[in-house]
C-alpha cells in the first residue's frame, strides 16, 4: 500500500491538526503505535 502525506486545505486545517493532537495524545498515554513519528517532528 502507498500512502501519500497531504497539505490540508485551510477549509479543513483545523479538523486536521485536532486530529494529530488526539493521535499524540493517545500514542502518549496508551502506548499505542507510533508510526508515523515523521509527522510529528518538528
Amino acid at each position: 500500500m502507498n500512502i501519500a502525506l497531504i497539505k490540508p486545505s485551510e477549509e479543513n486545517k483545523a479538523k486536521f491538526i485536532e486530529m494529530l493532537d488526539e493521535w499524540k495524545h493517545d500514542i502518549e498515554t496508551n502506548h499505542t503505535n507510533p508510526s508515523p513519528r515523521r509527522i510529528f517532528r518538528s
